[in-house]
């Protein structure tokens, strides 16, 4: 399961649906996967980053779901119970 399915595991259908018509929702999705892969790089790193640095990628995964989830129409959509990047580096 990838992190897209994590996050918006109801959603995902509709996601991937409308990624394949929507380049801006693509580019959204697509920075998220981004991201998400480099916070799970960062915690299997020996010489861990600063949290300001984890704090800046999980602040950024925050607006990018926020953004997402803003494409998703409405009836699609579960309640808003998901936090991205819980684990600790």
């Amino acid at each position: 399961m990838d992190d897209l399915e994590n996050t918006f595991p109801e959603e995902i259908a509709v996601i991937r649906r409308l990624r394949r018509s929507d380049p801006v929702l693509d580019e959204i999705c697509r920075d998220f996967e981004l991201l998400s892969r480099e916070l799970a790089r960062l915690a299997t790193r020996k010489d861990r980053p600063g949290n300001d640095h984890v704090s800046d990628i999980r602040q950024s995964l925050a607006g990018l779901v926020s953004e997402i989830r803003s494409q998703i129409p409405p009836e699609t959509q579960r309640p808003n119970d998901d936090t991205p990047g819980d684990q600790s580096p």
